[in-house]
């Protein structure tokens, strides 16, 4: 069996685009200098979910519902944070929030599985709801397959 905790899942970001849409043309994006930056002070992180169109129909002569599976979106996700201004990763961020393009994102988790992904931001933003609270940012995602029709790349642990 091979699972993980949350504690220690990593979100890197760059606005670099990878030579390839695999896993070498990745790899080398997040490996080769300058390094892409993380997301710091990361609370709340992703859940990577493939989800499809149901197309359905029903047949007169056996009552019953015939399912099958359209089109796909990769989904989206929103990130919790606590703001800090000087993150480099939070800067590439709202960097992304005013940009049209995508990003390149790279989710590590603690066991060494790596996920891939290009990403657009459609949100940012901080506040702070109490006294006894740290100052709180969420950054709202939506996962965007390339022109070729990669979506999430996963890599499994060496």
């Amino acid at each position: 069996m091979s699972v993980t905790t949350g504690s220690g899942v990593t979100i890197a970001l760059t606005a670099a685009q990878p030579a390839t849409y695999d896993e070498a043309g990745y790899d080398t994006l997040f490996t080769t200098a300058p390094i892409p930056s993380k997301i710091g002070e990361l609370i709340g992180g992703p859940e990577l979910k493939r989800v499809y169109q149901l197309i359905s129909y029903n047949l007169m002569d056996r009552k019953s519902t015939e399912k099958h599976k359209g089109s796909f979106d990769d989904g989206s996700f929103t990130l919790n944070l606590v703001y800090d201004y000087e993150d480099e990763g939070q800067l590439v961020a709202q960097e992304a929030l005013d940009s049209p393009d995508a990003y390149s994102a790279m989710v590590t988790l603690p066991n060494g599985v790596r996920a891939f992904l290009q990403l657009k931001v459609f949100g940012f933003g901080f506040g702070a709801p109490d006294a006894n609270q740290m100052v709180g940012a969420t950054m709202d995602v939506q996962i965007v397959t390339t022109k070729t029709g990669v979506g999430v790349v996963v890599s499994e642990p060496a």
